[in-house]
């Protein structure tokens, strides 16, 4: 009898922690909310690329968090290609000094909510390539007013 005991408190203690386990995994890779109330989107590309810029101008922050925003998904087992440049777009939004959350999307159409995660495809209208000239833009304008003179600037 202790020994069914024992058997049936196992079997009962295995699948809590499986329940926790798979609480844990729906919680990770989940679309960020409260995107709207950053201040400063860090963007980089690729993997293996070396830039990254943190850029803070409130109409890009606003049209990025309202593409974002208007995104519709579904899960895939396709996954995100990270390591493409030029295809591939990797935003951080913070107020402050706290992470609202982290969206990485390419040129496929597909996008995760943390490197590695799950992967979705992007179902809705979206246009990958209007999104990188946003960002390029925006990008172009920091270096000029980094380049320029203290009159120009």
């Amino acid at each position: 009898m202790n020994s069914t005991l024992n058997k049936i408190a196992r079997i009962a203690v295995a699948c809590v922690l499986l329940l926790c386990i798979a609480l844990s995994f729906s919680a990770c890779g989940e679309a960020p909310k409260n995107l709207d109330k950053a201040d400063q989107i860090c963007v980089s590309g690729a993997l293996y690329e070396s830039w990254m810029y943190i850029l803070t101008d409130e109409a890009f922050i606003d049209e990025v968090v309202t593409t974002f925003d208007s995104v519709k998904t579904e899960k895939t087992n396709e996954t995100v290609d990270m390591m493409t440049a030029e295809k591939v777009l990797s935003f951080t939004f913070s107020e402050g000094n706290e992470t609202l959350g982290k969206i990485v999307v390419d040129s496929n159409n597909h996008l995760c909510y943390e490197a590695g995660g799950q992967a979705y495809v992007i179902t809705s209208e979206f246009d990958f390539t209007a999104l990188k000239e946003l960002v390029d833009k925006e990008i172009d304008e920091v270096k000029a007013s980094i380049h320029a003179t203290p009159d120009e600037a």
